[in-house]
């Protein structure tokens, strides 16, 4: 019997994946990277909504990121936050609206170089 589990078969203009049941049975799906670009956005879609939520808190031990991502600064009439928009490599355009109290003290936590001393990571302002 075949472990449960995903196998994901990765070249350069397409995905391929494999899962199999408890039973040993494997389906497999190969994905162009259109259908990869939709499936990313439809599980993020999915995780958001699902419990327990995505960690308020960074985990510990070394940042990993992107190094000198793109950004933007897009406007939107009807957007009363002020939006910033960062380019990811590998999620594609992420796309924040920041209350203008926030906006102020990341800008001052990136000028100073110190952590914000008040953006609660792990309390909701809802």
């Amino acid at each position: 019997m075949a472990d449960p589990g995903f196998r994901f078969v990765f070249q350069k203009t397409m995905l391929t994946v494999e899962m199999t049941d408890n039973a040993g049975h494997t389906a497999r799906a190969s994905l162009p990277l259109i259908d990869v670009e939709r499936l990313i956005t439809q599980l993020a879609s999915f995780r958001k909504d699902m419990t327990p939520e995505v960690r308020r808190a960074l985990p510990d031990g070394p940042a990993t990121g992107e190094v000198d991502p793109i950004w933007a600064i897009p406007t939107h009439p009807q957007a009363r936050d002020k939006v910033l928009s960062v380019r990811h490599s590998a999620l594609g355009w992420l796309t924040f609206l920041f209350p203008e109290g926030e906006c102020r003290k990341l800008g001052q936590a990136l000028l100073s170089g110190l952590p914000p001393e008040a953006s609660d990571q792990t309390q909701s302002r809802h």
